[in-house]
């Protein structure tokens, strides 16, 4: 059960009140019995010394009447129980009590455990010792008026109680009740009722930080309408975006597909000029000429495929799963090299666990990668392939890394640009990385370059092992 927080401090108080209620206690019956023993103490003192100068002569001239008559006389003082006088020989010579000599002997021996005091008094005469007297004190008169005043207290300290409780409590619960209200007010904004206001016009600190919290939830409202506003107008561009993305696309596909049969029929009729013009007498500068449209030509060509390629990138072309790496790596490799007419290339293999992706996208991915390295082989020696990966939480990274030229560090992220080739590049279109990070990026993950241990590059990409969001886009 929750105990409401003004309820909690009320609680606390009086809790508080009640330890100082015990301490006070405590501390009143220590002054308290500290100022009556003290009192007992002058007492007996003075006591003593009045019995010493009246009993003295007399013990000493061995006057028992007279002596009986001072006990007697001394005796009927409030307080006293017994008196009891012996001589230095240890002998009775006189006693005022109204018990019998083995009474007193019995009191006497449960003195410690009795509300009594026995105090023994030497009598003297110039120095000399004359006899004992034993005074019997009772202490019940100190103890009731010690027991007198801690009641008081304990009164006292109890009406307290009661009358700051009578205070206490009416500002607890009126605490609770108004905490309360903010309590639930806040919990009905944070469920999304964001009209809801405190009615609370005190003008303390909760008073102000009601007006506070109300002021809160205006801007806040304010701002969510904003919000609200600006989601719909984010959507009605989304929408809008998505349309005109998925019309460009298409105008795109549609454009490449036409295309490529001007360019087919380009070529064609260029190879048939070129045998035409080898026929004629002087036709070397023509052939030249018509050698070059025919390259454009496929050059065309392959920058249109290589437009295909990066247009559909971004989407599945199959279902998304994990793939094994190694026999796709193995087929595109043996591809790869024979359209550039190579054989020997040195490859090793580390670990490579699956990629989770489409096997047609994985394919290309591979085949982009791989062309690229055999591409920018090392003229002088063998191409050697180091293919290795790792899995680390729930990302898996993959790095290929070659003994080729390498590539300069002011270069290596312009390479992901489409078209973007290096000054030394060969015959491809300059968009085999680009096409490759639009397959890794739109799967979640990304792709880099690092300088490969010795020389040469290495391509390292990363992506998600397992989908918790799409990340597909067009």
């Amino acid at each position: 059960m929750r105990i409401p927080i003004g309820i909690r401090l009320g609680i606390g108080v009086i809790l508080l009140q009640l330890i100082l209620v015990a301490w006070m206690t405590w501390d009143s019956r220590t002054v308290a019995s500290a100022a009556l023993a003290q009192q007992q103490t002058m007492r007996v003192a003075e006591l003593s010394a009045l019995l010493n100068d009246a009993l003295a002569p007399l013990l000493v001239q061995r006057d028992f009447a007279a002596l009986q008559d001072v006990l007697d006389n001394v005796g009927r003082a409030e307080g006293l129980e017994y008196l009891l006088l012996y001589d230095h020989h240890g002998n009775p010579v006189a006693q005022h009590s109204q018990m019998s000599a083995e009474e007193l002997a019995v009191l006497r021996s449960m003195a410690e455990n009795l509300p009594l005091l026995d105090v023994s008094v030497a009598i003297e005469l110039f120095g000399q010792e004359y006899g004992q007297l034993h005074v019997g004190f009772s202490t019940q008169v100190y103890e009731q008026t010690r027991d007198e005043l801690m009641q008081r207290g304990v009164r006292n300290a109890l009406v307290g109680i009661v009358l700051l409780s009578l205070l206490i409590i009416p500002i607890s619960l009126c605490l609770s009740r108004r905490l309360g209200s903010l309590g639930r007010a806040a919990q009905a904004i944070s469920d999304g009722d964001l009209g809801q206001r405190l009615e609370d016009r005190g003008h303390d600190e909760l008073g102000q930080l009601a007006a506070a919290f109300n002021r809160m939830a205006s801007s806040l409202e304010q701002r969510m309408d904003e919000l609200d506003r600006a989601g719909e107008e984010r959507e009605k561009v989304i929408v809008a975006l998505d349309v005109a993305n998925r019309d460009l696309q298409r105008l795109s596909e549609v454009t490449a597909h036409h295309m490529r049969e001007p360019l087919r029929r380009l070529m064609t009729w260029s190879q048939r000029l070129a045998r035409q013009c080898a026929d004629l007498p002087d036709g070397e500068g023509l052939l030249e000429s018509v050698t070059v449209i025919g390259e454009q030509a496929r050059r065309m060509a392959a920058l249109v495929q290589d437009v295909e390629r990066y247009l559909s990138a971004g989407m599945p072309q199959g279902e998304l799963g994990e793939q094994e790496l190694a026999p796709l790596l193995a087929s595109r490799l043996r591809r790869v090299c024979a359209e550039h007419g190579i054989d020997g290339v040195e490859l090793e293999q580390g670990v490579l666990p699956p990629l989770y992706i489409d096997r047609p996208r994985l394919g290309l991915l591979l085949e982009l990668l791989l062309d690229n390295a055999v591409s920018y082989r090392p003229p002088d020696r063998s191409l050697r392939l180091v293919v290795e990966g790792i899995q680390l939480g729930n990302m898996t990274t993959l790095r290929l890394s070659d003994n080729g030229p390498g590539i300069a560090s002011g270069y290596r992220e312009r390479v992901f640009n489409i078209f973007e080739r290096l000054e030394n590049a060969g015959k491809g279109t300059g968009a085999g990385l680009a096409i490759a990070r639009r397959i890794v990026e739109s799967l979640g993950g990304r792709i880099w370059l690092e300088a490969a241990p010795g020389s040469g590059t290495t391509v390292a990409f990363e992506l998600p092992s397992k989908r918790g969001s799409s990340h597909e886009q067009g």
